[in-house]
């Protein structure tokens, strides 16, 4: 018999209170914010505990971070976008989690505003994502990106001159 363990289970993953406590505290608001983006409880649940689990991980690392559960929420919505951009053009994940959304063509559209979304650039996609699918300030979204408030709205006003001239998207502009 094989008692080789492997590099996973012989790890020791040191956490402390705080992790304990940020959990408690950042779990479900984590949750929320990612649903938001994804429209699926139970894949904003699998997405918030995917960044719960980096961060006990990177624990030595994110404990010392000026606000730890900014971090969590910037590794979620990361992780969202990226699964996003993945799927954005299948209707992959209506396989793997129950609609929650009203209908097909509200899905439709959804997938429509993401395509045109993956158009922008990386850094344009990440503050419309912040600014109008989880309602951020601009001095949360300068926060969060770690950018100067005058670089986000600058990329704001940018990307929505470019998300107007989207010819699928130019009707939600009229």
């Amino acid at each position: 018999m094989d008692t080789n363990l492997g590099e996973a289970e012989t790890t020791k993953v040191v956490v402390d209170e705080a992790f304990d406590k940020l959990f408690l505290n950042e779990f479900d608001h984590t949750v929320r914010i990612v649903k938001k983006l994804v429209f699926f409880k139970e894949l904003a649940e699998d997405i918030s505990a995917e960044a719960f689990a980096r961060a006990v991980r990177d624990w030595k690392k994110v404990k010392e971070h000026e606000s730890p559960e900014k971090w969590i929420s910037r590794v979620a919505i990361n992780l969202a976008l990226d699964l996003i951009r993945k799927n954005s053009k299948s209707k992959h994940l209506l396989d793997q989690y129950p609609v929650s959304i009203s209908s097909e063509n509200d899905f439709e559209s959804q997938m429509q505003i993401y395509s045109a979304l993956d158009r922008l650039s990386k850094q344009q996609n990440k503050i419309m994502t912040l600014k109008y699918f989880l309602d951020y300030s601009e001095t949360e979204i300068s926060e969060v990106l770690k950018l100067h408030i005058g670089t986000v709205k600058t990329h704001t006003k940018r990307a929505l001159e470019n998300l107007k001239t989207d010819t699928i998207l130019s009707t939600y502009f009229d």
